[in-house]
């Protein structure tokens, strides 16, 4: 069996189960949730957000899917047929926060729970509560420091074999929040750069609109 004829073999499993996951959850749905209108005890609802969670991830898994073989991207692409968009030469590993101890490694997506995932990690690799929570360092500094970059090829052979985490959220949200937190309000959260981003940008905004 040829690489391509394997990748297709395998892209047919995943849909199959995905599929299955879909059917499954909306069939435990059903039997689980029951009458919405009727109140429900705490481990009914718990199990229901989970469910609901389940389907709504498998949905997006799906569409990621759909997208990425309509325009020819990531571990969908046909080589034989050109793609739309243009591919960096090589992965950024050194964007990546990868953690050999837990075996987890993170990719930050900015404006979408990175403060809240890189503390996470930091409890994890035993940085002092007090330290990030002091204020005198950005906390991605302290986290860069606790788990150093990697350089090729030992990045690719870790982040091959580690369970990956990537969180994300809407570009408008993230444009909003961005200003929210970095340019409208200076004076809250300047431990995490706000007055740098101020001075940087939102000065010079203010000056050229501000009326």
């Amino acid at each position: 069996m040829s690489r391509q004829q394997k990748r297709a073999l395998f892209r047919l499993l995943q849909i199959v189960v995905c599929l299955g996951v879909i059917l499954s959850t909306l069939k435990l749905s059903i039997i689980i949730i029951g009458d919405e209108d009727k109140p429900l005890p705490a481990a009914d609802e718990l199990r229901k957000l989970l469910i609901e969670a389940e389907v709504d991830n498998t949905r997006r898994l799906l569409n990621v899917e759909r997208v990425c073989k309509k325009y020819n991207l990531g571990s969908y692409r046909k080589l034989a047929e050109d793609s739309s968009f243009k591919h960096p030469p090589a992965p950024q590993y050194t964007v990546f926060y990868m953690d050999r101890v837990h075996n987890i490694s993170y990719c930050p997506v900015y404006k979408a729970g990175t403060t809240t995932w890189l503390y996470n990690l930091c409890l994890l690799m035993n940085v002092p509560v007090e330290k990030l929570d002091n204020g005198r360092e950005q906390l991605s500094t302290i986290a860069r420091r606790a788990i150093p970059e990697l350089e090729y090829p030992e990045a690719e052979r870790i982040l091959n074999a580690s369970r990956r985490l990537l969180v994300v959220r809407h570009p408008f949200e993230r444009l909003l929040s961005a200003y929210r937190d970095k340019l409208e309000n200076s004076v809250a959260g300047r431990e995490h750069g706000t007055l740098h981003f101020y001075r940087k940008y939102g000065a010079k905004i203010a000056r050229k609109y501000r009326r």
